[in-house]
């Protein structure tokens, strides 16, 4: 958000009184705060803010039809241009326990690009999220065998995979939950982080110095079209 600056405006007559905008805050907990002391009207509260408040009268759950997802950097000659070693980290990745032990925020986990309850499938009336879910979505052992396939067929030893992701508290708690689950479950792997201002994500996503990148879509209709065109080679 950018300065904000005090201003009075008239609506027919009327002096409405100046106001004061509090800029969002990258910690959940001070964001809390804020709330409690009447300094902001609502707040998005995270991690082990949220979890302590699960009972709390003035918290709300707001579902959205998108999902949070890893962008891998597929270009020639990266790590996840193999199949095999796209498909390990997407089964080594306990989404569960991601979205219940480090957001507990009322998270779900996304075991599909199209978010639940965005659409149904018109011939059989079941959610097409539910309906298109994959047989495996967690399955470390498998996913040490596809990563150790991988990097064979790829000549390599080791990999070093880059992080970048925006610098909010929630962000690098997913970010260290990714790092923790790849180091320690699969061959000769390391994740770099890098928990940088906006600008800086996109500038390193845009020239393609990353290997995974946190990120976000909202479906803007009610249609899985409108999630699995992100999905096209022709989409920028």
């Amino acid at each position: 958000m950018g300065p904000v600056v005090k201003h009075a405006v008239s609506y027919k007559g009327t002096v409405v009184p100046e106001a004061q905008v509090v800029p969002n805050k990258k910690d959940s907990n001070t964001a809390h705060q804020l709330f409690q002391q009447g300094n902001l009207d609502d707040a998005k509260i995270t991690g082990t803010t949220a979890q302590g408040m699960q009972n709390d009268k003035n918290l709300k759950h707001l579902h959205r039809a998108g999902v949070y997802y890893l962008q891998l950097n597929m270009r020639k000659n990266c790590v996840f241009s193999n199949a095999k070693m796209r498909h390990a980290l997407n089964l080594v990745l306990d989404k569960k326990q991601l979205a219940r032990k480090v957001l507990a925020d009322g998270s779900t986990p996304a075991d599909t690009f199209v978010a639940p309850t965005l659409a149904k499938d018109q011939s059989t009336g079941v959610d097409f999220a539910k309906e298109m879910k994959p047989e495996e979505t967690h399955n470390v052992a498998k996913a040490q065998k596809l990563w150790n396939e991988g990097l064979k067929e790829e000549g390599r030893k080791k990999a070093d995979l880059t992080y970048y992701t925006y610098d909010q508290t929630i962000n690098k708690n997913i970010a260290q939950f990714v790092q923790s689950q790849v180091e320690t479950k699969l061959k000769n792997a390391k994740v770099e982080i890098h928990a940088v201002p906006a600008k800086n994500v996109q500038d390193n996503v845009m020239r393609g110095n990353f290997d995974m990148y946190l990120s976000l879509w909202l479906a803007d209709y009610t249609d899985p079209m409108s999630d699995m065109d992100v999905l096209q080679s022709n989409n920028y």
